[in-house]
This record gives C-alpha cells, sequence and structure tokens, in this order.
C-alpha cells in the first residue's frame, strides 16, 4: 500500500509515504502491459504469415510472397511461423523475433556474397509493430 495512515495516542494523523512499494506496483504494472503489448505484436507478426500471398506459386502447397509481403509458412509451426516469440530480458523490457537466423534476412532482405543473388525484403516484424502502435500506446495511458 502506497501511503499507510493512523492516529496516534494525542488523536494527530499519521500519513506514511511508501515510495519503494509504489515503485514496486508501477514496475508490475508496467511489466503486465508490456507483456499483452508483446503478445499483440507477435500474434499480428503470425497472422500476417499465415496470410495468402500474391508471390509465384512452387506447387500447390508451397506458395511464395512477393517482395515487400510478409513471408509465406514454408513449413507451417515447424518454421518461422512457430518460431515468433517474446522474451523478458527484464522486467520493464520485452523482445519479441525470432531464433532462426533467416528471420532477420526474411525482415532486411540480404545479397549472396557469392552468387550476388538479392533476397528482397519481406518485412513481417516491424508492420505488425505498426499495426499495433495505437493498441499498445492505448495500454499505457490507462
Amino acid at each position: 500500500m502506497p501511503v499507510q495512515t493512523g492516529k496516534t495516542a494525542k488523536g494527530v494523523a499519521v500519513v506514511e509515504w511508501n515510495g519503494s512499494g509504489v515503485m514496486d506496483e508501477v514496475d508490475a504494472m508496467v511489466s503486465e502491459r508490456l507483456d499483452k503489448a508483446a503478445i499483440m505484436v507477435q500474434t499480428t507478426a503470425r497472422k500476417s504469415i499465415r496470410k495468402q500471398k500474391s508471390g509465384p506459386n512452387k506447387g500447390p502447397k508451397n506458395l511464395r510472397s512477393a517482395p515487400g509481403e510478409p513471408p509465406a509458412s514454408q513449413s507451417g509451426g515447424r518454421g518461422l511461423l512457430g518460431e515468433v516469440m517474446y522474451d523478458s530480458p527484464s522486467q520493464l523490457t520485452r523482445r519479441i523475433g525470432t531464433p532462426l537466423p533467416y528471420g532477420f534476412f526474411l525482415e532486411m532482405g540480404a545479397a549472396n556474397m557469392k552468387t550476388g543473388a538479392i533476397l528482397y525484403p519481406r518485412p513481417w516484424l516491424e508492420p505488425a509493430l505498426i499495426a499495433n502502435k495505437k493498441k499498445i500506446e492505448r495500454l499505457f495511458k490507462k
């Protein structure tokens, strides 16, 4: 409890500030809201990977994304789709992404140094964050 009140024997009110208790409550509230924000971005990113793509097909079950679209899921939950996650390196920090190294290259694009082939960006994480920006802002205005 941030403020404690009581009376002394002489009828004088006593108010004590419990600053560390207040900060613990604030940190817990912010931590909970950061979890909600991370889950929103994670969910949006996964939905974008599941969404139908417009790139050239390589067969009936091997749909491709066009440059600029989020990547298409090639292996369901065993690939990027199943590896979009968030973690909490500290109480007031959330990281959203994937441990799969190709997640970065899909997001940013890359060039193969040996062949010169270009992998055009297929952003999936930044658009998910941008799509949730207003909802996240509202979470912290409560």
